[in-house]
């Protein structure tokens, strides 16, 4: 028999080992930017393009929040590195970088390394 003790303890314990917070703290997601680079080498347009649950066999985008953070770290990724531009007939072309996002740690950036 359990002391009452114990009992306490093992109930208290349990919302923490089942919390949603513990079940996707390692689920990654694929985030596709969409971006695009002008005649002088400047960012002309930055956007979320679609999201990817990485776990899932149907690679069919989610519709999911990611934060603003993220998005703010990725976009000072994508300023901090020389582009050149791509143009066409004067237009910037649109280019696709995928990262990983970690909802639980979305200070930290990873370029997937098949994006480049």
């Amino acid at each position: 028999m359990l002391s009452p003790f114990c009992a306490v303890v093992l109930v208290s314990a349990m919302p923490f080992t089942h919390s949603p917070a513990a079940e996707t703290s390692s689920k990654l997601y694929d985030v596709i930017f969409s971006i695009s680079i002008d005649g002088n080498g400047k960012l002309k347009a930055f956007k979320v393009n679609q999201v990817f649950d990485r776990e899932s066999e149907t690679r069919t985008p989610i519709t999911m929040e990611v934060s603003t953070e993220f998005i703010k770290n990725v976009r000072r990724n994508i300023l901090n590195k020389e582009h050149e531009s791509d143009l066409d007939n004067g237009v910037p072309k649109e280019f696709y970088r995928k990262f990983l996002y970690d909802p639980q740690r979305p200070s930290i950036i990873d370029i997937e390394p098949e994006a480049e």
